[in-house]
């Protein structure tokens, strides 16, 4: 059963979501080109595919993407919308459906899956080697033996004092949880964690192990109440208030965790204030820089 719909961002959508259309949208972004200059451009053979690239071409033109100039062809002004638009909706796609395995990091086959619950005022420590170097890693969600642990893994030098004066600051901050509010009234409220990571990797000059310290606040989770007239507003002064707290005590980078995709309020203020998205979830993390 085949339909024709009468509404013409329908037909236009129909009609670059054929993949040849779609590649020649693509070829002709930067420049014109000859029908034979395209239809190679497509991967396709002029003796076998000149008469169907015509067709798709044809199609192209009568819905004005698409205009032949002498013996070349180009993008109009509007394909050269169109064009945009495929490109920005390539670049969303390619965090929806693509999985990448950033930093040549080795995937870990699951052998034995398994859930544990860590409770509060304990903490978790993570540790995993590759052929690169080793990584560790830990959070801490109230008093804990963090800082002694790390003392007993690295020796004495600016990593190790980095990560204990990080633990220090954030301990003496006296609590996780950062409320906004109007006077009397609560607006919104951030709640946060913290933590550290270390390891060794080669250094890029001799290649020896050079150790590394990284340390980061983690905003777990973020409301902001349905009361609240500028939601950007309120956003804004949880995140301000929390960068300023990163910065004293010395974080590398704040990361946000499960932001919610259509609060566009928020990812605004996420936005102006520098953040960066770093997952299709819009996990968003900014990192400062020493």
């Amino acid at each position: 059963m085949s339909w024709e719909s009468s509404e013409p961002i329908v037909q236009v959508l129909h009609t670059v979501g054929n993949p040849i259309r779609k590649v020649a949208i693509e070829a002709l972004r930067k420049d014109g080109m000859r029908f034979s200059q395209l239809l190679a451009a497509c991967d396709l053979d002029y003796d076998h595919d000149a008469g169907h690239f015509y067709y798709h071409l044809s199609e192209l033109m009568s819905k004005r993407i698409v205009e032949k100039v002498g013996e070349t062809y180009c993008l109009t002004k509007f394909g050269s919308k169109i064009a945009e638009m495929l490109n920005s909706l390539e670049k969303e796609c390619s965090f929806l459906f693509v999985e990448r395995n950033k930093g040549g990091e080795q995937k870990v086959d699951i052998q034995n899956l398994e859930t544990e619950w860590i409770e509060p005022g304990k903490e978790f420590i993570f540790e995993k080697k590759t052929e690169k170097g080793s990584m560790k890693a830990g959070f801490y969600a109230g008093p804990g033996s963090l800082q002694k642990y790390i003392a007993e893994e690295l020796s004495d030098g600016p990593e190790r004092r980095k990560l204990v004066k990080f633990l220090e600051e954030f301990r003496s901050l006296k609590g996780s949880t950062l409320l906004a509010k109007d006077q009397d009234t609560p607006l919104g409220w951030a709640a946060v964690k913290c933590g550290v990571s270390w390891g060794d990797k080669p250094d890029k000059e001799t290649g020896e192990p050079k150790i590394f310290a990284k340390t980061f606040i983690v905003i777990e989770d973020l409301a902001i109440m349905s009361w609240a007239k500028d939601r950007k507003e309120v956003a804004l002064s949880l995140f301000k208030e929390l960068l300023a707290k990163a910065q004293q005590t010395g974080a590398d980078a704040v990361e946000l965790l499960r932001v919610d995709a259509d609060d566009s309020k928020v990812i605004e203020a996420l936005g102006d204030l520098g953040f960066e998205r770093i997952a299709t979830n819009y996990t968003m993390k900014k990192t400062f820089v020493q």
